[in-house]
């Protein structure tokens, strides 16, 4: 029986009928592409929700929140929202494949394109805009609750400011004798 199980179990490589190996390296290259197509969808079901970014420096430094949503067919879409311009303009366009995020705002001639990390909380890239030269810019995935808290604040439209009557004037009218 020793004999049998061995002769079984055991049979060297080189006994092996081809048929059989290449079996074994389909079954390997299968498993292979099913665990990347899983790892891409679940990247793809990862990418909704709200982002912050900030692009340029200093004085400069614009704002940004991406907001993404996936309808029930897959595909995305969303909003950019320039928090320091008051202006919120659809993308045109949203993709991710594998890791690579990509989506155009084609109002301002612009695209994005960048990685999403392994954790799927950053993306880093560039931007790049009609008429200036492309810029690094990183978005961090953002909380539920900063998200509403954002949404709100932005939601108030501001108009413009009075000044307070409070302040004096000297008025010097001549009158005609």
């Amino acid at each position: 029986m020793k004999q049998i199980l061995k002769a079984r179990f055991f049979t060297p490589l080189a006994q092996c009928p081809i048929g059989a190996l290449r079996a074994v390296c389909m079954l390997g290259y299968l498993t292979t592409f099913l665990a990347a197509g899983a790892a891409a969808q679940g990247a793809n079901a990862d990418l909704a929700g709200n982002w912050k970014g900030e692009l340029g420096e200093g004085a400069a430094k614009l704002h940004l929140v991406l907001t993404i949503t996936k309808a029930s067919n897959g595909e995305f879409s969303g909003e950019l929202n320039s928090v320091d311009q008051g202006a919120k303009l659809p993308m045109d366009s949203i993709t991710l494949k594998a890791d690579v995020f990509r989506f155009e705002v084609k109002a301002v001639g612009g695209v994005y394109e960048g990685k999403l990390n392994s954790a799927g909380t950053e993306i880093a890239g560039t931007w790049t805009q009609s008429g200036v030269p492309p810029q690094p810019l990183k978005f961090a995935r953002s909380t539920a609750d900063s998200g509403a808290k954002e949404k709100s604040v932005q939601n108030v439209p501001e108009g413009p400011k009075e000044k307070p009557l409070s302040a004096f004037l000297d008025v010097v009218v001549p009158i005609a004798s």
